[in-house]
């Protein structure tokens, strides 16, 4: 009965979601216009956008094994790679980012082993990137702040520094061994011994300082690549907006788009993109177009995924029953993996 219960409240909360951004987009978007913007599209742009979207997959790899390295993990670049292109793939059927997240840790695991190992750095890989998508994000708010200042523009200015707050409080408490030690003596037995060994991983990098500094600037690095990409796919479609102004405003919406996408995917993720470029004055309909424009550009280089997923030993089928009876059942995917994890040691021993 609780089981179904969760599986309902999900599902309300997709179709609310879904049937919310249909009826903004039917009430604000003018659909001749949004067709007009895209006919009008500059192709050698797009190739741009395409370019840039692959460099930001090799960028995404060498970040990831960058971790992976520190914790002795033997996987490859081009085996870390070629999961990024599998699961930037595979998105695009599985609504949510954290599923793929999922999906690229049972990747990497099963071919290299080390599942803590993997999915400790998976956590660090998130926390440091949200953290350098906030503080690009504060820095175009602070471009922004120079240019004109309204009191409906008052959200954005809000709510990053909230998240900025939030974000380095939860590092900090996350790295407290106590309090970790008392919620994992909270949760199922059966998941308590794989998690405080992923914990133990996840807490050996707050002795690499110097490490994590690096981490950062790769992903300041990489997180500026993704801005670019949608910036190109606005010059691509002729927005008049100025070219600093618009990073500006698209640093802020990419990061505020990140956090929406961990709650319902990516349709929410762009919604929140085009709200807040409204908020700064670009028109809708036009970041619509190029928010669009750019993820069926990422779609289409993330192609060598499909290619490299049909050579897997993982089928799209397995994945999707694994992540229904781990919903079912109230679990995330990533403790889906943790109960295989469990069911390995026991057989080993």
């Amino acid at each position: 009965m609780q089981n179904q219960t969760i599986v309902s409240t999900r599902l309300v909360w997709h179709v609310a979601v879904l049937a919310a951004v249909i009826l903004v987009a039917w009430l604000f978007i003018d659909f001749r216009e949004f067709g007009q913007a895209l006919a009008n599209t500059h192709w050698p742009w797009v190739m741009l956008v395409m370019g840039l979207s692959t460099l930001d997959r090799f960028l995404m790899a060498g970040k990831w094994l960058q971790l992976l390295r520190y914790v002795k993990s033997t996987a490859t670049f081009g085996a870390v790679l070629g999961a990024y292109y599998q699961v930037a793939f595979l998105e695009r059927f599985i609504p949510s980012s954290l599923t793929g997240d999922a999906l690229r840790a049972v990747l990497i695991a099963r071919r290299f082993q080390g599942n803590s190992q993997v999915l400790a750095t998976m956590v660090v890989e998130k926390l440091v990137a949200m953290l350098a998508a906030i503080v690009l994000a504060l820095a175009g708010l602070g471009f922004l702040l120079t240019q004109r200042y309204d009191a409906d523009q008052l959200a954005p200015f809000v709510l990053v520094p909230s998240l900025f707050v939030a974000t380095l409080a939860g590092l900090r408490i996350s790295l407290h061994r106590p309090l970790a030690d008392r919620v994992i003596r909270f949760l199922p037995r059966r998941l308590q011994s794989p998690l405080a060994k992923i914990y133990d991983h996840y807490s050996s990098f707050r002795n690499a300082p110097l490490m994590l500094s690096r981490h950062f600037l790769y992903c300041m690095v990489e997180q500026t690549v993704q801005v670019l990409m949608w910036l190109t796919a606005a010059l691509a479609i002729g927005v008049a907006t100025p070219v600093t102004t618009l990073f500006a405003v698209i640093s802020v919406a990419q990061c505020v788009r990140k956090f929406a996408m961990l709650l319902d995917g990516w349709l929410l993720g762009e919604f929140s993109m085009v709200m807040i470029g409204v908020l700064f004055g670009v028109p809708q309909t036009q970041v619509l177009a190029f928010s669009l424009l750019a993820h069926a550009s990422a779609v289409v280089a993330s192609l060598p995924g499909a290619f490299l997923f049909s050579s897997s030993a993982i089928r799209l089928t397995e994945f999707r029953l694994a992540r229904h009876v781990s919903g079912a059942s109230g679990q995330a995917p990533i403790f889906r993996e943790l109960e295989l994890l469990r069911r390995r040691e026991s057989i080993a021993t």
